[in-house]
């Protein structure tokens, strides 16, 4: 961003750093191609195991193996021992997923603010340009004054005016 000097980012992906993230997200994928998506009211109905009902839901996984005889047969202990045990190994991929994530999106937020702030910059000095009769500015500054139509402020700066004597 060359108008300020706050450019926190200077940076872009070399081909090779693009093709070895798509390889790391596609063994992902492939490791883990059972991963499912939930519909968001499956999301909000459903319940769901957090730190208060974890050690609950591992004593009940604990009671229905010691006691399989006293419950219905469809509740099988080597199921919830498959789901309690999934939980458990996923949370670390799921937190580091997240962190991973967010940091992207943090990251493409700031080069889009810093690359919006430097083109706001380019169309307030097109505009001061046009105003002052720069050849070729003015094509410039219609160009980019299209992004601002219909918001209210016309985006134009009055055309400065002699001083009075």
């Amino acid at each position: 961003m060359p108008i300020t000097n706050n450019n926190r980012l200077s940076k872009t992906l070399t081909q090779a750093e693009i093709d070895s993230l798509r390889a790391a997200f596609t063994t992902i994928e492939t490791i883990l191609p059972w991963l499912v998506g939930l519909t968001n009211t499956e999301k909000i109905a459903i319940p769901k195991m957090n730190d208060s009902n974890k050690t609950f839901t591992e004593d009940a996984q604990t009671g229905l193996t010691i006691n399989a005889d006293i419950f219905p047969v469809y509740l099988k202990a080597e199921e919830m021992a498959k789901d309690v045990t999934l939980f458990s190994q996923l949370d670390e991929f799921a937190q580091r997923s997240k962190k991973l994530a967010e940091k992207i999106t943090d990251t493409q937020t700031l080069a889009g603010s810093e690359a919006y702030i430097t083109a706001l910059a380019i169309y307030r000095l097109a505009e001061s340009a046009a105003i002052a009769g720069i050849p070729g500015a003015d094509t410039l500054y219609n160009q980019l004054k299209q992004r601002f139509v219909g918001q209210g402020n016309t985006g134009t700066t009055p055309t400065p005016t002699e001083p009075a004597n």
